[in-house]
């Protein structure tokens, strides 16, 4: 039960390793990869949406 409660507060260090480009109404845009570097959960998220990047 410990275990399980420690994994659901995990905290994630995501770290962008990724990109793809879209392409949207003739407009292009980047899709960025983030992976948390504990867990190795991926997330891809759009680069016009993107909160993770700007905080940089």
């Amino acid at each position: 039960m410990k275990k399980l409660w420690s994994w659901i507060k995990h905290k994630h260090d995501y770290v962008q390793v990724g990109f793809r480009e879209a392409e949207d109404a003739h407009e292009r845009y980047s899709i960025r990869k983030y992976e948390c570097q504990s867990c190795k959960k991926v997330k891809w998220i759009d680069g016009r949406l993107d909160d993770y990047y700007k905080r940089k």
